[in-house]
């Protein structure tokens, strides 16, 4: 499991082994396994308050009465089962790592979700109590106030009227003071190297997923009215609000899973309203313990009102929400990357420029592997292929899309090329990509824990060396210098 919290005076962290793994996943396993002798969420008394109150949860319910975006009955049925089981798992007196382990399973590996849900729709869950106000603004301004860290460590997204997300810093102190006279958002980019409750949730989930896990912080004053203009993002994004609310409208992709250069509504590429006229989704409120997946690319806007007078004191006021961004396409977990290794092995520059034109234009190549396919306990591409049935039909779901996409590939390139795809180019990719990629999540995470044995300001700059350096090592392993695949 992840790390304990150690207390804020010191910035050492103790070291982990290799066992930690799988506590998290025993924990999580022998709960899951017992978690219905919980009482039910709708008739227990709550241990705390005012996390997770009565009063808390029927005005969020109240409020919220036909925002739940599904309509399949499959798929309702899911978020009823997730929704009961978060209730039921902030009732359970059980360390917060444990029920991250049971609900994340639950998530993770129930075959709806990869099917019907991962990059295809948003998706809501309500209920998740034990992470409510985990971080409050005394705390992030502790961090902040009286230690070599500046505000320009924070971003300042969009000021009001702003029709693109930019950032912008200030060598000012992020005091409370400071961030009550704010009238915009200010996001903290890799928050889990600054704060050990989030550093504790990325590493949970990046174990869990098998996919490398960035946690952002943004913090919201009440009443700014559009706290963030449309845009889209790279990522796949599970949105964690913690106190306050946050209201959020979603459209359609105008790009569907963009890659590079394919991003909208930020640093002045603002998205017209003529082009979101036809593809407005949804549009619902975030509260205290709810979960919101948002799909790659995905158009989204967020709105801070003022709260009614009759919410409850933990409604009010600041909204900080986290965002757990999962780096599929930024680290390179997409079938065009795969494709594109292959066409390294084969030391084809024609196939890599295929790969490459066919990625631009059909979304089918940009889109990631089957979610869930690395698992959560099987280290490398042997130990997929022999594991239980699960695994085995999301191998072969991958093949087969290698395989569609490889005809569609030998149709623009010359015969001689055609042939060094047949000599199993492809599937030596394959086993190479995923061998090097979970190497590369495992030793990520490891450095997530290092990074905290360096000075505050060193933390985030030297996290995002690692992420830039772990695409230059996937390709490498390729034969591809990053900047000709790019």
């Amino acid at each position: 499991m992840p790390p304990k919290a150690k207390p804020r005076s010191t910035d050492n962290n103790s070291s982990k082994t290799p066992l930690v793994l799988a506590v998290v996943i025993l924990g999580a396993a022998l709960l899951y396994l017992n978690f219905t002798q919980y009482p039910s969420a709708s008739t227990a008394p709550l241990h705390s308050e005012p996390k997770g109150s009565r009063e808390e949860r029927t005005y969020s319910q109240t409020k919220v009465e036909g925002s739940i975006f599904v309509t399949d009955p499959v798929l309702v049925g899911y978020q009823r089962a997730l929704t009961e089981m978060a209730g039921n798992l902030s009732l359970a007196r059980t360390p917060n790592e444990e029920k991250w382990g049971i609900f994340l399973t639950k998530l993770f590996f129930d075959r709806r979700f990869p099917a019907k849900i991962w990059e295809k729709k948003p998706f809501l869950v309500r209920n998740l109590t034990w992470f409510v106000e985990t971080l409050k603004i005394d705390e992030i301004s502790e961090v902040y106030e009286g230690s070599e860290l500046t505000a320009s460590f924070a971003n300042f997204l969009a000021k009001k009227g702003a029709d693109s997300l930019t950032s912008s810093g200030t060598e000012s102190e992020l005091t409370r003071e400071f961030i009550e006279n704010l009238d915009t958002t200010f996001a903290i980019n890799r928050a889990m190297s600054l704060f050990p409750e989030i550093r504790d949730i990325s590493y949970l989930w990046t174990m869990m997923s098998g996919i490398y896990s960035n946690i952002n912080v943004y913090v919201t004053p009440e009443g700014i009215g559009q706290s963030a203009p449309p845009h889209n993002d790279r990522q796949n994004v599970f949105i964690l609000q913690s106190s306050g609310t946050k209201r959020w409208r979603l459209y359609e992709p105008t790009i569907r899973l963009p890659s590079r250069g394919q991003i909208r509504g930020k640093t002045g590429d603002a998205i017209p309203a003529s082009e979101l006229e036809d593809k407005f989704v949804a549009e619902v409120t975030l509260y205290p313990g709810d979960l919101l997946y948002i799909p790659r690319g995905m158009i989204h806007a967020t709105f801070s009102d003022n709260s009614s007078p009759e919410a409850p004191e933990s409604h009010k006021g600041f909204s900080i929400h986290y965002t757990v961004g999962l780096e599929t396409e930024t680290l390179a977990y997409t079938y065009e990357s795969i494709l594109g290794c292959a066409a390294g092995i084969s030391k084809s520059q024609e196939l890599i420029l295929a790969v490459q034109r066919l990625a631009g234009s059909n979304p089918d190549f940009r889109r990631s592997i089957e979610f869930g396919f690395l698992g959560l306990k099987h280290t490398n591409f042997e130990e997929v292929r022999d594991a239980e049935p699960f695994l085995i039909h999301e191998l072969d779901k991958v093949a087969e899309k290698i395989v569609r996409h490889t005809v569609r590939l030998a149709e623009i390139v010359e015969n001689e090329e055609k042939t060094k795809f047949a000599e199993g180019s492809i599937f030596n990719a394959l086993q190479l990509w995923l061998n090097t990629y979970k190497e590369r999540v495992l030793f990520m995470n490891e450095q997530l824990l290092r990074a905290w044995d360096l000075p505050k300001k060193e933390r985030q700059g030297y996290l995002g060396n690692i992420l830039g350096e772990t695409n230059t090592h996937l390709f490498k392993n390729c034969g591809i210098n990053l900047s000709d695949f790019n």
